[in-house]
This record gives C-alpha cells, sequence and structure tokens, in this order.
C-alpha cells in the first residue's frame, strides 16, 4: 500500500479515489470535491480537513439561526429578496437584448416569440411581487 500512496502521490493529473482507509486518504488527497444536490463543493486540504471545514460550516449555520433577532431576520430577508430582485431584472435584461436583435430574424421567429413570452411573464411576475 506503501508504494500506491507514493505513487498516487507524485501523479499529476486528477484521480477520482474512493477507499475507507482514513489514513490513507489524508495521505494521498490534497483536495475534496463533494457532489452534493447537483452542486460540486470544493474543499481545500486532506479528509481529516474537509472533515473539520464542514463540521464548522455546520456549527456556523446553527449559531447564525440560533442568534438572529427578529428585526435582523426581516433585514436578511429584504436583502436576498432584492438580490433575487437584481438577478431577475439582468436575466429580463439580457432576454429583451435577444429579442431586439433577432426580431427581424425570420429564422429565430419562434425562439423570439417564445423569450418575449418569457420575459412578459416574468414582468408580470415582478409587477406583482
Amino acid at each position: 500500500m506503501l508504494w500506491l500512496e507514493e505513487y498516487l502521490k507524485g501523479y499529476p493529473h486528477t484521480i477520482l479515489l474512493v477507499s475507507h482507509d482514513r489514513a490513507f486518504l489524508n495521505e494521498v488527497c490534497t483536495d475534496i470535491v463533494l457532489f452534493k444536490d447537483l452542486k460540486l463543493i470544493y474543499y481545500r486540504g486532506n479528509f481529516d480537513s474537509y472533515e473539520a471545514t464542514k463540521r464548522e460550516m455546520q456549527i456556523g449555520r446553527s449559531l447564525i439561526l440560533l442568534v438572529l433577532h427578529p428585526f435582523v431576520t426581516l433585514f436578511l430577508m429584504c436583502l436576498v429578496q432584492q438580490k433575487q430582485h437584481e438577478s431577475q431584472q439582468v436575466k429580463i435584461q439580457h432576454m429583451q437584448e435577444f429579442v431586439d436583435k433577432f426580431r427581424y430574424n425570420a429564422k429565430r421567429a419562434s425562439l423570439v416569440r417564445y423569450f418575449a413570452v418569457k420575459w412578459f411573464c416574468s414582468s408580470f411576475i415582478i409587477v406583482l411581487t
């Protein structure tokens, strides 16, 4: 097993490694990528540092939820809504630019109609909220 550790430490490419031996993982791994909820979460370091970082993040989340004052919660909700609104405005602007660019292009007419309907619905939702 020692020769495999040494070989993998010097291997210049990325490896997908599955092992139940923590000592082996700590020796060989330099980065951990967690695949969770269809997202990749990147951790720097060996397996022990990955677990410590993950534990700290979970403790931090629970402390934030316990310490928040109602006014702070309301403020944070407003910030989240503002970010969502800004993100939605960027998407609407992108769709509007696409519609304006290809409005008179016969090959893209159906796609432009699709984006026009999508843009209208997005605008309508903004007006209601």
